[in-house]
């Protein structure tokens, strides 16, 4: 259970972004080639 609810916590898919935020996220993964959704 603790477990489950650290990798919830820690997965910044959880996280609320807004657009800005996120567009942010994309781009620069985007630009390292790196893709984690």
């Amino acid at each position: 259970i603790q477990r489950c609810k650290s990798s919830k916590n820690n997965n910044p898919a959880k996280t609320p972004l807004n657009r800005e935020q996120w567009r942010k996220v994309i781009k620069e993964a985007g630009e390292l080639g790196i893709f984690v959704f």
